[in-house]
């Protein structure tokens, strides 16, 4: 029996919740088929303490020999991304007859390109799943040198996407945006939430603090804008409050500097197991993202934060993916990102809310994460494209 092919450029041990969701979908998989995973060396994020690799019974996992770069330095990821493809490339045509499907989440541009190419060269179905629109995302950032590059840039991502079998986005606004800006058929594109395991979060946890603690958690990258939430917690100067960062990512030691002589800025790391137990300290969870991010990506923590029944205040792209869950849910506040004043006024107008008042945003927020962002959900929904895809 040939085997189905997953590519993921993040795979436990690493804590960051792409991995889990690879995990997950490959170990629903090996239900009924044969699996072989293919991922880096694990290295995000920057500076976690991985532990022992445990691989499931079903899955055959293969670490790939490819550069790996968990910095945040353009050069250092884009050789690590066409490394990993290259890898990646080298795999499926040395085991082509043996591959009767390849599912890919991994880095954009070399680490997609490279294998769609290679996938269509011997004729191997491959799904792809866009978590985030490069080169937008990364060009935003990048002034007036991120426009000269975005046009060549999208025109590369259009011929690759429109050479994949099928594509899987995160988010209604998502699929709208690829279709439009790639030219892609209404019918290649399919949607489904990047999910969280919900189940770890029915455990209930006593608050431990008497303090109002506003809380991060997730990867500290440059996209995450946590130095913004510093900056604008600082200048409150609020009484029996505090501000808990947990996480790890190559802005870390930044952050750290930022926050050094502030006895109320708290730093952890947190095991994945122990995101609900560490959330359920918290009376608000905080959502930052750089302007330009969140209309190209959909933060993979938001879900998780829903799931703990706590209320959200957000900085990031009104019109984004991110926002609307938010407000639709009735969860929490959104202001614009990098809006100092706005979030200055959202923190501490959720002080000011009635505990009640917390409680019922918090409730919104899992009710609707339990209808539209649960792993029962998009599991089942990913793992009937592959099979279909299979099939057809």
């Amino acid at each position: 029996m040939k085997k189905i092919l997953v590519v993921s450029s993040v795979y436990p041990p690493e804590p960051v919740i792409s991995a889990k969701v690879s995990f997950d979908i490959a170990r629903k998989l090996a239900e009924s088929n044969r699996v072989t995973v293919i991922c880096p060396h694990p290295s995000r994020p920057l500076g976690y303490e991985f532990g022992k690799i445990v691989d499931e019974e079903k899955i055959e996992r293969i670490v790939l020999d490819s550069y790996v770069y968990p910095k945040s330095n353009f050069v250092g990821r884009f050789k690590e991304s066409f490394s990993f493809g290259k890898a990646v490339s080298r795999y499926i045509t040395l085991h082509r007859e043996d591959i009767l499907i390849i599912y890919m989440v991994t880095w954009p541009f070399g680490a997609t390109y490279i294998p769609i190419r290679t996938s269509r060269k011997n004729n191997i179905p491959i799904i792809v799943n866009i978590t985030d629109i490069y080169p937008e995302s990364m060009t935003s950032r990048l002034g007036i040198m991120g426009k000269i590059l975005e046009y060549p840039l999208k025109k590369i991502d259009s011929y690759y996407l429109r050479k994949a079998t099928s594509i899987i986005s995160v988010s209604e606004l998502t699929k709208i945006f690829l279709e439009k800006t790639r030219q892609l058929p209404a019918n290649r594109v399919q949607t489904v939430r990047v999910w969280q395991e919900d189940s770890i979060f029915n455990a209930k946890y006593k608050k431990q603090y008497e303090d109002f603690i506003f809380m991060f958690v997730g990867s500290i990258s440059p996209a995450a804008n946590v130095p913004f939430i510093i900056e604008v917690f600082k200048s409150l100067n609020l009484n029996r409050a505090k501000l808990f960062i947990v996480g790890d990512g190559s802005e870390k030691e930044e952050c750290l500097r930022l926050s050094k002589g502030y006895n109320n800025i708290c730093f952890s790391s947190v095991a994945p197991e122990k995101v609900p137990e560490i959330q359920a300290q918290a009376d608000v969870l905080l959502l930052t993202l750089k302007s330009g991010v969140g209309r190209t990506a959909s933060p993979s923590k938001l879900p998780a934060y829903m799931f703990s029944s706590k209320p959200v205040i957000a900085s990031l792209d009104k019109d984004s993916d991110a926002a609307s869950i938010i407000e639709s849910a009735g969860c929490g506040y959104v202001c614009e990102s990098n809006d100092f004043m706005g979030f200055q006024a959202l923190l501490k107008k959720m002080i000011e809310v009635p505990e009640c008042e917390r409680t019922r945003m918090g409730l919104n927020g899992k009710i609707y994460a339990q209808n539209y962002l649960s792993k029962q959900v998009n599991l089942d929904k990913i793992v009937h494209i592959i099979l279909s895809s299979i099939k057809s």
